[in-house]
């Protein structure tokens, strides 16, 4: 999605060198509780404690002699152009963080199969399905929700409830914690822990009011307190000009036609009205209904409404996806747009290279009466690790995410060369402008 196209690139490292993909928590609890409690042999059948010959049970101890571990994968347009392109001697299958996997733990990574482009293109997602339905899966899957509960009914994947709180470091049950329980939560079937949860961060995805702050000092005009503030600010946007090239042709609001999503999306707005479009909220009365039918959906569409008809919105927005869209913020069409902490980097960095002196804001999302509003969050945890039913060290993958971690956050961290190395600092400069710079620990990996 072209929304990403920049966020994804901080973790390109990552997701060229190893099968699993750790994503930042912005969670500061601190707690190693996952909400699993301290599982028994008893408790966990015989998938409990894994005393195969030749593991280590240390959280990073080396298998001797080593051992295969099998995946599926696929290979992106980005990582395969911008970062095998710039890393020389690496491939998809013999890079750093593979021989460092076989080095440091014993572990030789296999490809089952890897399918060219992202996680979401229609071939990765029939090849992935066609996996599933033979039951022929690799040693670790990764899979959604759905697909999780569909392996782990029919008894297909390992419990990993004991081999977690054995095997994981304290730093990887610190950063898998920062999230707070639900990722956890969402991986835990009848009691068991069926897999292990690629955490992501809820609260990063928060919106914010992206203004150009050159255009409201030009126009006499105060950030907004209230919806009637951002409404009079894209009226005064589309109607007075604030490029100064004597035309009628800017926008109050960007939006692209899928309406939602992390830059130029609605949720940001509709919350300003107490509308939650996609999501289900609490009533009145404490019942949980689904936040697309409530009546504050109506007022904040007839919002949008007025500004389309009044011309703060572009007429064709509805046709226009992320990319399209961007192109009219990068030459400075639009005044305003709802989006995620990232967007300074993706779209609004365009625009600031076209017109240096063009700024840009982001303030707290606002509401009708000025009260605080609340911000929309969605549950980010969407990706869990599950391990094939019957393998022999089952507890293999923990302790690629227990190098994983360590190598970029622990003790022992080699961040500028297992994360982001000067021989790529290319791919990450729209993030830092110099490579390892991003060395801050935010609950863990920095966020995509």
């Amino acid at each position: 999605m072209e929304v990403n196209k920049y966020r994804s690139k901080a973790l390109l490292l990552s997701f060229l060198s190893t099968a699993i993909v750790l994503s930042a928590c912005s969670g500061s609890n601190g707690s190693a509780d996952t909400g699993q409690g301290k599982a028994s042999k008893a408790e966990t059948g015989s998938n409990a404690i894994s005393d195969a010959k030749g593991t280590n049970a240390e959280p990073l101890g080396k298998y001797d002699p080593p051992i295969e571990v099998s995946f599926i994968r696929n290979l992106s347009d980005v990582v395969e152009n911008n970062v095998l392109g710039v890393l020389k001697g690496e491939t998809f299958e013999d890079n750093r963080w593979t021989r460092l996997y076989k080095d440091q733990l014993g572990i030789n990574i296999k490809n089952k199969w890897v399918v060219k482009g992202n996680d979401t293109s229609e071939q990765y997602l029939q090849k992935l399905n066609v996996t599933l339905a033979s039951g022929d899966l690799p040693d670790v899957i990764t899979v959604n929700a759905t697909q999780l509960k569909q392996l782990a009914d029919s008894g297909q994947i390992e419990d990993m409830t004991a081999l977690y709180q054995q095997y994981a470091s304290p730093l990887t049950k610190e950063i898998l914690s920062q999230e707070g329980s639900s990722p956890f939560d969402a991986a835990t079937i009848d009691g068991k822990l069926m897999a292990i949860p690629q955490v992501d961060s809820s609260l990063e995805r928060a919106m914010f009011i992206w203004i150009r702050t050159d255009w409201l000092q030009k126009l006499g005009l105060q950030p907004p307190k209230t919806m009637a503030d951002v409404q009079a600010i894209s009226k005064t946007f589309a109607e007075n000009d604030p490029d100064g090239n004597g035309k009628k042709d800017t926008f109050g609001l960007g939006a692209t036609k899928d309406l939602w999503g992390g830059a130029m999306g609605l949720e940001g707005f509709m919350a300003g009205y107490k509308a939650y479009p996609r999501m289900w909220v609490a009533d009145a009365s404490g019942k949980l209904v689904y936040g697309g039918v409530q009546p504050e959906i109506k007022k904040a569409l007839q919002a949008l409404q007025t500004m389309f008809k009044n011309g703060e919105l572009d007429q064709e927005f509805g046709i226009k996806d992320g990319g399209k869209v961007s192109e009219q913020i990068a030459a400075g069409k639009i005044g305003m747009e709802y989006g995620e902490q990232w967007n300074s980097i993706w779209p609004l960095q365009l625009n600031r290279n076209n017109d240096p002196k063009a700024q840009w804001r982001a303030y707290p999302i606002v509401s009708e009466s000025g009260e605080t509003p609340k911000v929309p969050l969605k549950f980010s945890t969407t990706k869990f690790f599950a391990v094939k039913k019957g393998v022999k060290h089952p507890e293999a993958v923990i302790k690629m995410f227990n190098l994983h971690l360590e190598k970029n956050f622990g003790k022992t961290a080699e961040f500028d060369k297992y994360y982001a190395p000067p021989e790529a600092e290319s791919v990450w400069r729209p993030f830092s402008g110099t490579a390892g710079s991003r060395k801050e620990k935010r609950g863990g990996v920095p966020s995509h």
